[in-house]
Formats: C-alpha cells, structure tokens, sequence
C-alpha cells in the first residue's frame, strides 16, 4: 500500500518460521525495495492478514493504518491494530476474537466505518465467515 508521503509499505506472511510478518519499503514508487524484515510487533503464525489506509472524509490517508491478523503464534487471538505514523508502529490493537481465527479483509465502508471479514471458530479457525463493522472509537475502547 501507499502511504500518504508516497512510501510504499509491502507487509507478507512468513514462511521462515520466525512467527511474525516480513515488511519492506519503497521510496521510488516501487522500483526497489529494501530487504524483508520480521515486525517484531506483528506476531503471528503464518497466515494471510489484511492492511488498509483509512481515507479522511473526502481526502487522503493521513496515514491512519488498519492491520488484522490471529495475533498469536496460533491462529487465534484476532486483533486490529492501529498506526498513526504510516506503518512505522503499532498500537496493542483490540481483540475482535479470542478463540481460532484466520484470513481475513479490511475495507472501509461509504458512512466510515470498517467492515471486517474472517474466518473463526470455536473449536477450529475455519468453521464460519464472520462479518463485523466498527467505527475508530470501538479500537480506543477498553
């Protein structure tokens, strides 16, 4: 994704067994990147997770970033996390779902809110699709 200052932000599972997402950036509109390294404040099995850069009403990203993933080293503990520097860090995120959980997507619906689709569980992380929505104050939220 971009970021408002033009940063191109790559954030992927890892297949390496280190238990948290590879990130990289580009500053010439992808061209290049710099080399993968593991976010040690995104924990996570390897799974696929989904980053979204909120819109203002009407304007840009002011680099206000969403990302869900099973924040465990199981697939389960589904957080979202905020950034408000453009992806450099990560708050401690809210948990949406305690037991089994998995893939997911982020969208930002017409009225502001953020949708939520995941895969989660009881007893395993694939037995259903859960859709959920919540507004910015729901992950400021105690």
């Amino acid at each position: 994704m971009e970021t408002s200052k033009g940063a191109i932000y790559l954030n992927a599972r890892s297949e390496r067994g280190v238990g948290m997402r590879q990130v990289a950036w580009s500053f010439d509109a992808g061209e290049t990147f710099a080399r993968t390294q593991a976010a040690s404040d995104l924990i996570e099995p390897p799974c696929q997770a989904s980053a979204l850069a909120l819109a203002r009403a009407g304007g840009p990203s002011d680099d206000l970033i969403m990302f869900a993933n099973p924040a465990s080293r199981t697939r389960d503990h589904f957080t979202v996390r905020v950034s408000r520097d453009g992806a450099q860090t990560w708050d401690a995120g809210r948990v949406l779902q305690a037991g089994p959980s998995a893939y997911n997507d982020l969208c930002q619906l017409p009225d502001g809110r953020i949708g939520c689709l995941y895969e989660r569980g009881d007893a395993g992380p694939y037995e259903t699709i859960t859709w959920a929505a919540f507004d910015r104050a729901w992950l400021s939220e105690a």
